[in-house]
């Protein structure tokens, strides 16, 4: 549903710039189908 989607693009959001702090150089993601998740965090972290 959609607040589980929200719950997690933020969560996702928040471990994106928590590995980027700490230098991981490459952050891959699985969608299950939901590229739009991806472009928001994406949006978020860049």
């Amino acid at each position: 549903d959609e607040e589980c989607e929200k719950v997690g693009t933020e969560w996702l959001i928040q471990q994106s710039r928590e590995l980027k702090k700490f230098g991981v150089p490459v952050l891959h993601y699985y969608t299950l189908g939901k590229p739009k998740v991806i472009w928001n965090v994406v949006k978020e972290i860049i």
